[in-house]
């Protein structure tokens, strides 16, 4: 392959030919490091709370407590207490996780 002085090649034929004169050589092509992703830790997901809008009305009943009351616990608001009673939506891991505590203790006591 005989390359004149001053010929215009395009950018892929130069990677090209670039890679093949370093391959004649017993090169390696370098090439630019991947940055190494950071391992995250893991979430950990609460105990699944087997039927939440009986478990959190049954609570609430035991503790005789209203859902305002509940729901200023928790901060959240008292409609996301009702709709968690209605089984409209489930509460999130944060919450789930304080439910369970308010549960164990009132086991313990």
């Amino acid at each position: 392959m005989v390359i004149k002085q001053g010929a215009l090649i395009g950018p892929v034929k130069r990677n090209r030919m670039i890679k093949f004169i370093l391959k004649l050589l017993g090169q390696s092509p370098t090439r630019k490091q991947q940055p190494v992703r950071k391992k995250y830790k893991r979430k950990v997901t609460p105990p699944r709370i087997e039927d939440p809008a009986n478990t959190i009305w049954k609570l609430r009943l035991k503790l005789n407590l209203s859902q305002r009351d509940l729901a200023a616990m928790l901060n959240v608001s008292q409609g996301a207490v009702a709709h968690w009673e209605l089984g409209m939506y489930q509460p999130g891991r944060k919450n789930s996780f304080k439910i369970q505590e308010i549960i164990k203790n009132l086991d313990k006591g």
